[in-house]
Formats: C-alpha cells, sequence, structure tokens
C-alpha cells in the first residue's frame, strides 16, 4: 500500500498564504493525533548546500513548529549528511551551512 502524499495547491487564495497551508497539510495529514506531551519530534529538512538556495526556506518551518509545539511535542530540526564530498560531510561543517541558510531556533521556532 501506498502513502498518501498531501498537497497544497499553489497560486494565491485569498487568507490562504504558504503558513496557513502549512498549518492545513498538518492537520490533514493527522500529525496531531500521533504526537504526544514532551514527544521528540524530528522535523526532516535540507540544510543546501553551500552557495545554493534549493531549500525550503527556514521561515516556513516555523508554522510547522508551532503546530508540534502546541500538540505538546518538542521539535528538532535535522538532516541526511551526504557520501560525496560537500560541506555535508562531517556534522561540524554541516551544522556551519545550516546556519548560514538562516536554520536557528530565532528563525524556525515561534515567538514564546
Amino acid at each position: 500500500m501506498l502513502p498518501k502524499v498531501y498537497f497544497a495547491p499553489a497560486g494565491g487564495q485569498p487568507g490562504k498564504g504558504n503558513v496557513e497551508k502549512i498549518h492545513m497539510l498538518f492537520a490533514e495529514a493527522g500529525f496531531a493525533e500521533v504526537i504526544s506531551e514532551r514527544d521528540l519530534v524530528a522535523v526532516k529538512c535540507h540544510f543546501g548546500e553551500r552557495g545554493c538556495t534549493s531549500f525550503v526556506s527556514p521561515a516556513l518551518l516555523r508554522p510547522l513548529v508551532a503546530d508540534i509545539i502546541e500538540q505538546g511535542g518538542r521539535p528538532f530540526l535535522t538532516d541526511t549528511g551526504c557520501l560525496y564530498f560537500s560541506g555535508r560531510t562531517n556534522a561540524r561543517d554541516h551544522l556551519v551551512i545550516a546556519s548560514e541558510h538562516g536554520f536557528s531556533p530565532r528563525r524556525c521556532w515561534p515567538p514564546s
């Protein structure tokens, strides 16, 4: 059985910007039902390669992180390294690139 894939329509709709679409996808996927109080919740993202811009903006993770926190979860950002030579072949340099691209609690977490 293939897993469900959820899409938000591209293009603008009144009152339906990217933030609202992310909240809608969270709800439609049923994530609220599987997150319990104090669960550690991985938010898999791609921090990008040095010099590239083809990654999801860290600011767009904020609504997802907010929904996880609202359910009592404890989110953390994660990415996978790579086997080819790049700045993502070791943890230290991978975190430096993540920081350069704006992946930080200040950018990704909602205000307290």
